[in-house]
């Protein structure tokens, strides 16, 4: 087995803890440069973490013809990762930016679905509002994120099937194709079931079932940001939960207004029970917590890392 080998299966192994590291030892011993001798301040942060991390690299190097030396030192580059992830800061900041962002989505659709009760629909004839409320759940439907602050932009076929290449995917994951076209269909039944709900409501918007819809929309926003954007593929795990709640209570709340709306959506939390599953498998399989902690760290947004 020869040091590339070793190197291409230290990825599986020791994953994500040193991929940077295992190239940079393989460059130095193709040039014959001795490997530095680590800081003792990194031996020292890396004392907890080193039996995993020996283990692994054991595996990784036991058949290879790797010096002791470079074991030893992929060992203590390892673990002081290791070290590293336990002991990142909790970006709080970005706790605020979540929340934050998602209180002024679902404000400024409600100070419009305000506007619309009061000053443009009473002003319509009947079929010309019903037009109206379809046309505004329409568009929430499928650009709600034209309210969020945050970039959360949703991704393209091409950048799922770049994401499926880089990223290990469960062998029962539908292909790239199945989503735009499952989610343009929940995004009619979406609108049908909320033209629905506001018919029965008495024909006005700002009501309990219509807003607990659009909260939902404010969470899916933003969970398409730290999922996305950020790639925060823990954080998405633990705020997929929420969309997924989110989801049957908005479900709940339309078939107690009316029987035939809540049939109608239901097959959003149907398909967000799958989505979510989805999620915690592809999580899982990408070192889950031991790579992507459940809660913001700092700096370990993919955004952030390309602006530095």
């Amino acid at each position: 087995m020869e040091l590339n080998d070793a190197t291409r299966t230290s990825h599986v192994v020791v994953f994500p803890y040193m991929q940077v590291f295992a190239e940079t030892m393989r460059v130095a011993q193709h040039h014959h440069v001795a490997p530095a001798r680590v800081p003792r301040s990194v031996e020292r942060r890396a004392r907890c973490a080193a039996p995993v991390a020996s283990r692994a690299a054991h595996s990784v190097f036991s058949r290879s013809p790797a010096s002791t030396a470079t074991r030893q030192l992929v060992v203590t580059h390892a673990a002081a990762a290791t070290a590293d992830r336990d002991t990142a800061p909790v970006d709080w900041a970005a706790y605020g930016r979540y929340f934050g962002a998602t209180a002024v989505q679902l404000t400024l659709q409600a100070l419009t679905m305000f506007a619309l009760d009061r000053w443009l629909l009473p002003r319509l004839p009947a079929h010309a509002s019903i037009g109206c409320v379809a046309a505004w759940f329409l568009f929430n439907s499928f650009g709600s994120r034209a309210f969020s602050p945050l970039d959360n932009r949703r991704p393209t076929l091409q950048s799922e099937r770049d994401a499926i290449s880089s990223r290990r995917r469960p062998s029962w994951m539908p292909p790239p194709l199945a989503f735009p076209i499952v989610w343009s269909s929940i995004g009619v039944l979406r609108t049908t079931a909320s033209t629905l709900v506001w018919l029965a409501s008495g024909q006005k918007l700002l009501c309990l079932p219509l807003l607990a819809f659009q909260a939902h929309l404010c969470i899916g926003d933003t969970w398409n940001c730290v999922n996305n954007q950020e790639q925060r593929l823990g954080v998405a795990v633990t705020g997929v939960f929420f969309v997924w709640a989110s989801a049957i209570a908005a479900t709940v709340l339309y078939s107690q207004v009316s029987t035939t709306a809540g049939y109608v959506l239901l097959p959003l939390p149907i398909w967000l029970t799958i989505a979510s599953a989805l999620v915690v498998d592809i999580w899982r399989l990408n070192g889950g917590a031991d790579r992507y902690p459940l809660w913001p760290t700092i700096g370990s947004a993919a955004n952030e890392k390309k602006a530095a």
